[in-house]
């Protein structure tokens, strides 16, 4: 909803994050959304990727919870997890799901000290999932608009 969740350029750099979202109430709330297109052939390899990925950068890791969901008619890997970097603590909740070309995600994150009190909100972003068609080039209608050009500068 774009009431409660904006778009924002969130400074994080990878080819896996298609965007950076921050909660419009309240600026600790994050989530990102990212996809990649890897042969990953069922959701415990997901589940074997995201972690390894995520001790490999960070300094803590602890996974709380895992489990297989269905959301919106998606088969989904829901993981709850707590990681610190460079000192602080977060604490993260994600639907990881298979798709034609590879995996994508939602993960929603705040603060390991403000979790509990946002834990409704970081669920409800990341349980908004749904399927879609990937447009191709042949969908995508392109307006040209042809304005006269501006008249030449007067020199003084």
């Amino acid at each position: 909803s774009p009431k409660k969740w904006k778009i924002v350029n969130g400074g994080l750099t990878s080819p896996f994050i298609d965007y950076v979202f921050n909660n419009v109430s309240d600026s600790n709330l994050f989530a990102i959304s990212g996809s990649e297109n890897a042969p990953v052939q069922t959701l415990k390899n997901i589940k074997d990727l995201v972690i390894a990925s995520v001790q490999r950068n960070t300094d803590y890791f602890r996974l709380k919870e895992s489990e297989y969901r269905t959301i919106n008619n998606i088969k989904v890997l829901y993981m709850n997890y707590v990681a610190n970097t460079k000192g602080i603590d977060f604490e993260y909740v994600g639907n990881y799901y298979l798709n034609s070309e590879g995996y994508s995600s939602v993960t929603a994150y705040t603060f390991g000290n403000k979790y509990e009190e946002n834990k409704i909100e970081l669920e409800n972003f990341i349980n908004g999932i749904t399927k879609t068609e990937k447009s191709t080039k042949s969908d995508i209608v392109e307006e040209v608009v042809y304005t006269n050009p501006p008249p030449p500068m007067i020199k003084k």
